[in-house]
């Protein structure tokens, strides 16, 4: 965005400085949000990592022997199904 002056909507104008501690706020706001949401998941003994890099998951993956397509589309059909309820539990 240009550092000029930005019109807002009712005619009045937003100088350089204000729009930067505007985009300050912003991120900040987000970032608060952010960890909102983090803390709640937490709570729930969730996780927000990828769960194929969590120590189990790795050590379980080095040690079991190679699954058949169907085993791996079984999982995947599990796995989807408990993404899907976290999903619902989080957003309602």
């Amino acid at each position: 965005m240009n550092l000029g002056t930005i019109k807002r909507k009712d005619g009045r104008t937003i100088g350089p400085a204000r729009w930067r501690e505007l985009q300050g706020l912003l991120k900040l706001c987000n970032l608060c949000h952010y960890w909102s949401r983090k803390h709640q998941i937490s709570m729930a003994r969730g996780s927000t990592m990828a769960l194929e890099t969590t120590r189990p998951r790795l050590r379980k993956s080095k040690t079991q022997p190679q699954m058949s397509i169907f085993e791996i589309k079984a999982e995947r059909i599990q796995q989807h199904s408990q993404q899907g309820l976290e999903n619902n539990f989080y957003v309602f």
